[in-house]
């Protein structure tokens, strides 16, 4: 999951609050680590963690301050921005808050 900085630290914790329900690890990068700090099932990610594909209740988590970052990034399986302008651009999920 891709998350942008503007609203990490307002949808994080009702991201995690959901995903802790079914115990789901989450990989976190280091902004979104100190947001969700006291999550019981929080690991910080590596590299390698935003590249695969778990085919389990895990989930990596990495912060990005804009969209070019996110394209960069390469694939990305849920982007999370707080700007409805930005799903004119198609990713595989795109979710808006």
């Amino acid at each position: 999951m891709v998350i942008h900085s503007g609203i990490l630290n307002k949808a994080l914790p009702k991201i995690s609050e959901k995903l802790k329900e079914k115990q789901v690890v989450i990989c976190a990068d280091e902004r979104s680590f100190n947001v969700i700090k006291d999550y019981p099932y929080l690991e910080i990610a590596t590299e390698d963690d935003f590249y695969t594909e778990y085919g389990c209740a895990k989930i990596s988590v990495k912060t990005v301050d804009d969209l070019d970052m996110a394209i960069d990034d390469g694939v990305t399986v849920a982007s999370i921005f707080g700007s409805k302008e930005l799903c004119d651009i198609q990713f595989d999920g795109l979710l808006v808050f």
